[in-house]
């Protein structure tokens, strides 16, 4: 999976422990993968109590970098070990990686559904073919 330079800092900084704890990591992802499924950009998503001491331009930076990563992951249809080589190369801990793996198996689903119900193939068709 390819990510530019941009999001790779992003999501070097997401996993620098310093930054961002497991808490505020956990948090961040979270809310990324939430504002992508309810499909409309709302500012307050960022408002929560976990983020406050974060700086706004940092974490701006950090969202967009793991929506980014999530889009690209569904996009590509990509497994545990694609995107666990993703993240390692950005330097995720195996922790965070976990973190990351498991809310995106979660919330993976409802973006499937949508890949399927967009492609106007019926879901009975399409794992026929």
């Amino acid at each position: 999976m390819e990510l530019s330079e941009s999001v790779q800092k992003g999501l070097q900084s997401l996993a620098d422990p310093t930054l961002f704890d497991l808490k505020t990591f956990s948090v961040l992802i979270e809310l990324a993968f939430r504002s992508l499924l309810t499909g409309h950009a709302d500012r307050s998503v960022l408002d929560q109590p976990e983020l406050k001491p974060i700086d706004q331009k940092l974490l701006k930076h950090c969202h967009t970098a793991a929506t980014t990563c999530i889009l690209e992951g569904v996009k590509q249809n990509v497994d545990k070990s694609t995107i666990s080589l993703c993240l390692e190369d950005v330097r995720f801990d195996v922790e965070r990686t976990d973190v990351f793996y498991i809310t995106y198996q979660y919330r993976e689903m409802p973006f499937s559904y949508q890949r399927v119900m967009a492609s106007g193939v019926p879901y009975q068709e399409r794992a026929c073919a």
